[in-house]
């Protein structure tokens, strides 16, 4: 999708260990919250998304 390519786009430049890896999982995490907070309200995990996303973004920095 256009949203991923700019992900991935970005991750690249970013200097992701694996960019595409990165920006198909932060994809998913997006796709999720949307879908979660749709269901579960504003009070459901989605409110955590950013932390998740820093957590999985530190997890493909360059050592």
């Amino acid at each position: 999708t256009e949203q991923r390519d700019r992900l991935a786009a970005l991750c690249t430049a970013a200097g992701a260990t694996d960019p595409n890896l990165l920006a198909d999982t932060l994809s998913l995490l997006l796709e999720g919250a949307r879908v979660n907070r749709q269901a579960t309200g504003a009070d459901g995990s989605s409110r955590r998304l950013r932390e998740s996303c820093n957590a999985t973004i530190k997890a493909f920095a360059p050592s």
